[in-house]
């Protein structure tokens, strides 16, 4: 397997995920985590003002995985970045 696909177990255990740091990426992450549509929704905004040449492969598989869970709970910007998700991965670098 692809060493690029093999992730750390707090990355896999969502739960495990370090959170603490406070930085952007968190924040994003526990807003998506609120189960709140009305603070999970600007979260999945914030996503596309990230640096992504700044991030690790670890905070994008679990910021992924959280827009695919609410998604699942059926937030609306998380299941129309899912619907068309090819036009949605071609804004991201």
């Amino acid at each position: 397997m692809d060493d690029r696909f093999r992730y750390p177990l707090h990355a896999k255990a969502d739960i495990d995920f370090p959170l603490s740091d406070r930085n952007q990426v968190s924040e994003i992450i526990t807003a998506l985590k609120s189960s709140n549509w009305y603070i999970q929704s600007p979260a999945i905004d914030k996503i596309f003002l990230l640096d992504w040449s700044k991030l690790s492969l670890d905070q994008i598989f679990v910021l992924g995985r959280n827009v695919y869970q609410c998604a699942c709970g059926d937030e609306r910007k998380a299941l129309g970045l899912l619907k068309d998700i090819r036009r949605t991965l071609a804004k991201l670098p």
